[in-house]
């Protein structure tokens, strides 16, 4: 073993401070474990010196998870896969919460396409469910939710009249995240009752584990380690529902000639391919066409400068119409007296000047290559007010190839598109330069595990059952008058 792997894992898990002794899980906890994550955790325990499997694992969500923490977790799944082909990024971002998350997930989470993403995040359940969705409508990534830690111990009354703040959090952990994590197949960590059972033993109060009433201390991220790390194991039963052929692997695909043309579904598609002859290159197409012709086979970069660390921030970028590779500046040109909203241009290092546009409202670029919605614009107080000449940056990058060469000596992986829409393609690969086409050894074809269907707004549907309620109502008065007049006609004929 990889004696600098060693050393590494000691130095990590020593770091957090001084030792403690996490109680023992129960049975009921530990037919818990690993549920949800199997595919992840197979491609980990299935890799060997000769077959590094690719593996990205991702932290996500706001400051918890960003402590340092994660770092004993990423050390641990080295020390224990050293074979494994490990890719592990923490993209968590202090005070954002899940309506936040959900907004900055479209540069952290969708291009970084995860096999694992570990998330905690406070915040509304329904946008909470956004992210989920969009995590299992866009990538094939498994996810495992953290609930809440407590931050009172025993939580005292579970009453909304009684204290708000205690129901809310009994709420959230007790009903709305196990619900979520069913609906999407997740796995559920239960940090808090193992959590509150180390109170009980050791006669700490929860304030012990804190530094602020809201992070936990050394002790308390040595916790959070320690129940993670217990998690992350192989499952003798296999993938759950949901996870069952999200990939799709065809192993020694068959070259016609210098020809190889081979049917997939999903939404990337990545292969392992030997090295390339001398001189030469394949080139790839995705349904007869060029992979970076699809509009979907671009993102964008988190928006610089990154949250907190200004006035004013970008949560999110997107695009109206079909983006090309190139960077962006953004600069704001005046401010209103008030401070709230302002005014700012646009340039692109290949569209050039592509208009100017409000803070106060959507804006869509003369070429339509950006679209700025209104509820994007992050405003950090603390830091001042709001500059003329601020300046916001960003790139868009394609997520895919068109011409593969100078492969490595060894087998390795290469994605070749994503971002595609979702469903049936057939990818071309045809071999030029010297010699027989290099050897492929598999490809796989990502196939998201849930249809995500266009998001319909809520009010044009209230608008229209509010209209149909009054057309009802005012038949039913119309009838009801005719109904009195006609009963007045009647007892005035009889009269007279």
């Amino acid at each position: 073993m990889n004696i600098r792997l060693v050393i590494l894992f000691f130095l990590t898990i020593t770091s957090l401070g001084r030792a403690i002794n996490p109680p023992e899980p129960t049975e009921e906890e530990k037919a818990q474990f690993g549920l949800g994550i199997q595919r992840t955790m197979r491609l980990l325990s299935s890799s060997t010196a000769e077959n590094r499997n690719p593996v990205r694992i991702l932290f996500y969500g706001q400051s918890i998870i960003k402590q340092d923490w994660w770092k004993s977790v990423a050390a641990d799944l080295r020390f224990r896969f050293p074979h494994a082909d490990l890719k592990i990024e923490n993209r968590a971002i202090g005070g954002f919460d899940s309506t936040w998350i959900a907004k900055t997930a479209e540069h952290d989470v969708y291009p970084f396409y995860p096999d694992l993403i570990i998330i905690h995040v406070y915040g509304e359940p329904e946008s909470y469910e956004l992210l989920l969705k969009h995590i299992r409508g866009r990538t094939t990534a498994e996810v495992l939710l953290l609930n809440d830690f407590p931050k009172r111990h025993p939580a005292g009354p579970v009453s909304k009249s009684v204290d708000r703040e205690a129901w809310w959090d009994h709420e959230m952990n007790t009903v709305h995240l196990p619900k979520l994590a069913q609906k999407y197949s997740c796995g559920l960590l239960d940090v808090r009752t193992p959590w509150g059972r180390y109170l009980d033993q050791t006669g700490l109060k929860a304030s012990d584990m804190l530094t602020d009433g809201v992070h936990p201390n050394e002790m308390g991220e040595e916790l959070l380690a320690t129940f993670l790390k217990r998690y992350l194991i192989v499952r003798s039963e296999g993938e759950s529902p949901l996870s069952q052929g999200m990939v799709n692997i065809h192993k020694n695909p068959s070259w016609d000639g210098k020809t190889l043309r081979l049917e997939f579904t999903g939404n990337r598609v990545d292969m392992k391919i030997g090295a390339l002859p001398k001189g030469g290159k394949l080139i790839a197409q995705i349904d007869d066409k060029e992979p970076v012709s699809c509009p979907g086979c671009f993102a964008a970069t988190r928006p610089q400068p990154e949250p907190w660390n200004g006035p004013i921030s970008l949560a999110r970028v997107d695009f109206a119409g079909p983006p090309v590779a190139e960077d962006w500046t953004l600069t704001i040109t005046s401010v209103e007296s008030n401070g709230k909203h302002f005014k700012f241009k646009i340039e692109g290092s290949v569209t050039g000047k592509d208009g100017e546009g409000w803070s106060g409202k959507d804006f869509t670029s003369g070429s339509q290559r950006v679209f700025i919605g209104s509820e994007s614009w992050f405003r950090n107080e603390k830091a001042g007010a709001i500059q003329v000449g601020t300046k916001i940056t960003w790139s868009v990058v394609s997520l895919a190839r068109d011409v593969i060469e100078n492969t490595s000596e060894k087998p390795s992986w290469i994605t070749i598109a994503q971002g595609l829409p979702v469903g049936p393609h057939v990818l071309t690969l045809t071999y030029e330069g010297e010699g027989t086409p290099p050897v492929i050894e598999e490809i796989w074809g990502f196939q998201p595990p849930i249809e995500l269907k266009p998001d319909v707004p809520w009010w044009p549907l209230a608008v229209a059952a509010a209209a149909f309620f009054l057309l009802v109502a005012a038949i039913y008065v119309r009838i009801q008058v005719r109904k009195v007049n006609a009963e007045k006609l009647r007892k005035s004929m009889a009269t007279s």
